[in-house]
């Protein structure tokens, strides 16, 4: 869950990451998707290095009905400042431990946002700050491509229609997702009050046998957009200081 300010409601239905190159190698466990597997369960480190509170897990695409051998090392990073208490840092390190290079991948966080009345949300995005968000009345609550970092354009930052790609799949289906993931589906914002997802994605890229790759998101709230805007800025400037 994601609950903003942090003794409000939990805003939050479900979110992953997700990590794949075609409709066959969608890695990720959202909604009814169990392709990542755990290798090591989450360590909470308060305080952490450079932080507040510094979290760490590892899990494989072991689950996937065709692994490949990607393991995926998360870091997730939050301060308790009153100039910086308002986002949560995710970092995704990919390491391929298969043999054979992985092509074209791309990298995406999907979260099911659902605030106050889920069924009245609405949303959109902002491509300088690679950013997404919803609200329904306030908060506002969204998700920002941290790295790769904002020179480099975002592949996609969509709103997603739960009717006509949720509801009627019970989910969201690998062969729809990796379309959000790739860009082919584009949906910078909402068309009305209604029950919404966000997807913000990154890539293409290749991934060699040892070789390493990094995205990392912030998971922001606001109480309006102009201060979800400078919580952004905020979690940018801190992701690339430390």
């Amino acid at each position: 869950g994601f609950h903003y300010p942090w003794a409000s409601y939990n805003h939050l239905y479900c979110g992953g990451f997700a990590a794949g190159n075609d409709s066959t190698y969608v890695v990720d466990r959202y909604y009814d998707d169990y392709d990542w597997q755990i290798e090591s369960l989450a360590v909470m480190y308060e305080p952490g290095p450079f932080s507040d509170e510094y979290a760490t897990a590892i899990y494989s695409d072991s689950g996937h009905p065709q692994p490949k051998g990607l393991i995926t090392y998360q870091y997730s990073i939050a301060w308790s400042a009153p100039t910086a208490g308002d986002f949560v840092i995710m970092r995704f390190v990919m390491e391929n431990k298969g043999n054979e290079s992985l092509a074209n991948m791309y990298t995406a966080l999907f979260m099911d946002w659902d605030i106050g009345d889920y069924m009245s949300n609405q949303g959109s995005s902002e491509v300088a700050r690679n950013l997404t968000w919803m609200y329904y009345t306030t908060p506002y609550v969204g998700v920002e491509i941290l790295d790769p970092p904002r020179t480099t354009p975002a592949r996609n930052l969509a709103l997603i229609d739960h009717d006509l790609y949720v509801y009627p799949y019970g989910g969201l289906p690998d062969n729809i997702q990796i379309q959000f993931m790739d860009g082919t589906i584009v949906n910078p914002s909402s068309n009305r009050a209604y029950d919404w997802s966000t997807c913000n994605s990154a890539g293409p890229f290749n991934l060699a046998p040892s070789e390493t790759k990094v995205a990392a998101f912030a998971i922001l709230g606001g109480d309006n957009l102009t201060d979800l805007q400078a919580n952004a800025d905020t979690a940018y400037n801190r992701y690339w200081q430390v």
